[in-house]
């Protein structure tokens, strides 16, 4: 039995947060190596889920609905990073990764809320 996206994006995203949440409590060589294997092993199938969805929800829109989306990650790379170098200068270099983590754990709250209805395009 195939798992359907949702769930595939879902136990992904799982990965690939539960790899960079641990980040900033990872000091020892090898707890972050660990990290940062599990988060990297989650990207790519999470990557991939996301396009299949997106295919989904809009078949006949397909372009202009990555657009979007990859539209939408590059403001949020830039606002992050913009958030980030404020973070560091004022904070100290921990506290941007202590933030991402909280950002992390809330975005895996939501994808593990459970199905989203969506509207086709």
């Amino acid at each position: 039995m195939e798992a359907s996206p949702w769930r595939r994006y879902r136990l992904a995203s799982a990965g690939l947060v539960g790899g960079l949440t641990v980040v900033p409590l990872a000091p020892p060589l090898l707890l972050l190596a660990g990290a940062a294997l599990l988060a990297g092993a989650g990207f790519g199938p999470a990557t991939i889920s996301l396009f299949e969805l997106i295919d989904g929800v809009a078949p006949d829109a397909g372009v202009e609905a990555m657009t979007w989306v990859t539209t939408a990650e590059a403001l949020g790379i830039g606002a992050g990073s913009l958030g980030a170098g404020f973070a560091v200068s004022g904070l100290g270099a921990r506290a941007p990764l202590e933030a991402a983590s909280v950002i992390l754990a809330v975005g895996l709250i939501d994808v593990a809320a459970g199905d989203v209805r969506v509207r086709r395009a």
